[in-house]
């Protein structure tokens, strides 16, 4: 897992768009700071409700412990 020199692990996000079906991913792949992963996640989800994508998806890691922290606020 990355982890940067702060001891708090790197956030890494993979997000992609798919212009003919209109549709953007968003996966966490690993949370960072908490703070910093909410608002990285809200601005993806802000530039794509203003491009009007059909769907957007939320990919997140069950088996990490803040994905169950954090669920609410994404929404």
């Amino acid at each position: 897992m990355p982890e940067t020199q702060s001891g708090v692990d790197e956030l890494i996000i993979d997000v992609s768009y798919d212009s003919v079906f209109n549709v953007a991913q968003i996966e966490i792949i690993n949370y960072g700071d908490t703070a910093q992963t909410l608002k990285e996640v809200h601005a993806h989800l802000r530039d794509y409700c203003i491009k009007k994508s059909d769907v957007i998806f939320l990919f997140l890691d069950m088996s990490k412990p803040l994905t169950a922290v954090l669920t609410e606020r994404f929404e």
